[in-house]
């Protein structure tokens, strides 16, 4: 299994994070151990290490080897709502001195995952919505149509780059609104209102 994400996958937030939104999709990876599921469970995440940010996220998973030329109802049969957690301050330290930044964004727990619910097909996702509650307040809603590179550009380059097959995991970038977490939070991942999953927030020295 593979755990795919996109970069400033949303206009607004590659504008919040003072870039510019990219021409092709800007890939990069987690590694399997950082999946989390949210559950309800604490989660335990890196204390010491810089500010900690919450970015949510529509997750999508392959049921079978993309080929090209499919639609994605043709691979995809289920989605979740995730977090892509970020070690801001160590993501930003590494780009100022142009270093790779897989550290700040691929340690244990950094990819919090709800449990897996039926792809709607495109249609239907394009009108729907998600969001992230910290404490019963929305810090951050998202809407699919708003994505800079949707699925069906997603699928063919993320397979040309680096293969795309059973069980890879697709985090397709945040909206706005990042932002830092702290210990004791409350998280709860929604689509379409309806909450999907939870986790407290524990950072440990």
């Amino acid at each position: 299994m593979n755990i795919y994400c996109v970069g400033k996958n949303y206009a607004k937030h590659a504008k919040e994070m003072d870039s510019a939104v990219p021409s092709e999709p800007m890939i990069f990876g987690k590694a399997t151990h950082s999946l989390i599921k949210a559950d309800g469970s604490p989660i335990h995440l890196p204390d010491g290490r810089g500010s900690v940010h919450y970015e949510v996220e529509l997750v999508f998973e392959l049921d079978r080897d993309y080929e090209q030329g499919m639609k994605p109802e043709d691979c995809i049969a289920n989605m979740a709502i995730g977090i892509d957690f970020t070690l801001r301050d160590e993501q930003n330290a590494a780009r100022e001195q142009g270093g790779p930044w897989f550290a700040s964004k691929s340690f244990p727990g950094s990819a919090l995952i709800t449990e897996p619910f039926p792809f709607p097909g495109v249609d239907a996702l394009n009108q729907s919505k998600f969001a992230l509650l910290i404490n019963g307040e929305k810090v951050q809603e998202g809407h699919p149509l708003d994505m800079v590179f949707h699925l069906d550009q997603l699928l063919p380059y993320i397979s040309n780059h680096f293969g795309l097959g059973k069980g890879d995991l697709i985090f397709s970038g945040t909206p706005e609104g990042v932002g830092p977490i702290k210990t004791e939070d409350k998280l709860e991942l929604l689509y379409e209102g309806r909450m999907m999953g939870s986790a407290l927030i524990q950072l440990d020295k």
